[in-house]
Parts: structure tokens; sequence; C-alpha cells
């Protein structure tokens, strides 16, 4: 997977193989891993367009929903 932006624990990752031109967010974190698998559902390139144009605070806010989401 090609990390397209990280911001702190979160990554925005574009998908290879199978997963091509698919798209999630993930959390590294120990906490994040043990609540929530720490890994979105994968979406289109829209959203990913959302999540790349907009500043950090609101980056965090966005990736978390989708996290919470899956």
């Amino acid at each position: 997977m090609k990390i397209l932006r990280q911001v702190g624990d979160f990554k925005l990752n574009e998908g290879n193989l199978m997963a091509s031109g698919l798209f999630n967010v993930s959390n590294d974190s120990e906490m994040a891993q043990a609540k929530t698998g720490g890994v979105s559902n994968w979406f289109c390139d829209e959203i990913r367009d959302e999540l790349l144009s907009c500043n950090n605070r609101v980056f965090l806010i966005k990736a978390k929903t989708l996290i919470k989401l899956s």
C-alpha cells in the first residue's frame, strides 16, 4: 500500500493489486488497533480527494469517523 497522507498516527492509504483504485485510512496506535482494528472500509477517490484537500484538523476528524464506521 502507498501512503498518500499522514497526520500523526492516521494514514490515508492507496490500495494495490485487487484493491487498486480504492483507498482507506488507518491508525497504527495500539489503542486504536485494540478498539476498532484501526482500519476503515475501502472508499472511492471522491472521499480521497476530500481527505487530501482538507487541513490537518479536519483530516483527523474525518479519518476517526471513517474508522469508527467500519
